[in-house]
């Protein structure tokens, strides 16, 4: 087996593994913001620990400080509005709905970066708002106000991960580990989802096993073992495989919905999921040159 062969595992072994996290954001019995911290707080430990032990520099001026806080806030943004969605609608529509920041980001290249409108870009689109119809459009008028609350978290959430692309890639121009770079992010977000938990006085205490061990799996597994396998492997796989490898993360994410939540799906969401995802591999494939800085980082799972 060849490197390429191995990063590609390496790539679609992270991709799967993240797609479980908004399992463990469903299984916790906890409030979607504490939920949060432990995430970031548990994986930044680890993730500090690794950086320390390999002896990585984490600090290269004021400006890559600034950087590092910049994105920690937006993330901290991005998981409080994707775990209310989680809870709201499903770890399957929510994770879908969050991977429509490939449109986002290609529709900054076009708007602030003066790129041509691509055919790719120019079908997905469209695509995409179909696809999303099919799954939610349909029967809106029936759905209750938390459901419709948790449909607009999840876009919400599309936006501040889209933002947090543009910063996390600023950020790594930088001469550091992309680990130590992870921690950081990691330590400082867990700082500001920690902080919101105590003014919407939510609990940190572990209601049962099932939370505990879902928080430990989060962190583990999610923030730590899943992003270094992506962050190995997606540097030595061909950029046009990397947004169809990707497609594991949503795919799985609704298929564990389907199977472990008992999701009711229908045969025309399954239509509508399957147009969201082409949509979603054309978005991820439709900037010529704003994407030469941010596609590994655009492609990558959108949690």
């Amino acid at each position: 087996m060849n490197r390429q062969h191995i990063s590609t595992l390496q790539l679609a072994l992270g991709a799967i593994l993240i797609s479980f996290s908004s399992v463990f954001v469903k299984l916790a019995n906890m409030e979607p913001t504490a939920i949060g911290f432990y995430r970031m707080f548990i994986g930044g430990i680890i993730l500090l620990a690794i950086a320390l032990f390999n002896k990585h520099k984490f600090f290269f001026g004021r400006k890559h400080f600034l950087l590092i806080i910049v994105c920690a806030f937006i993330f901290a943004a991005d998981l409080f509005c994707w775990h209310q969605s989680i809870k709201l609608v499903g770890p399957g529509l929510a994770t879908l709905i969050a991977a429509f920041q490939v449109f986002i980001l290609a529709s900054i290249g076009i708007i602030f970066h003066k790129e041509k409108l691509t055919l790719k870009l120019a079908l997905g689109i469209p695509a995409a708002l179909f696809g999303l119809y099919l799954l939610v459009g349909i029967k809106w008028s029936q759905t209750g106000v938390d459901y419709k609350w948790g449909v607009l978290f999840g876009l919400i959430t599309a936006v501040t991960y889209a933002c947090y692309v543009l910063f996390l890639n600023k950020s790594q121009n930088f001469q550091n580990s992309k680990i130590s770079n992870l921690a950081l992010i990691s330590l400082f977000c867990a700082l500001f989802l920690g902080v919101i938990t105590l003014i919407q006085k939510q609990s940190f205490m572990f209601a049962d096993n099932t939370t505990l061990m879902a928080m430990i799996s989060y962190g583990l597994v999610s923030q730590v073992i899943g992003w270094i396998l992506i962050g190995n492997g997606i540097a030595k796989v061909p950029t046009s495989q990397i947004g169809l490898i990707l497609l594991l993360q949503p795919i799985g994410s609704f298929l564990w919905d389907v199977i472990f939540f008992k999701r009711p799906t229908s045969g025309v969401e399954y239509l509508g999921l399957t147009i969201a995802l082409i949509a979603i591999y054309l978005g991820s494939h439709a900037r010529p040159v704003f994407a030469k800085a941010t596609t590994r980082q655009a492609t990558k799972p959108c949690q």
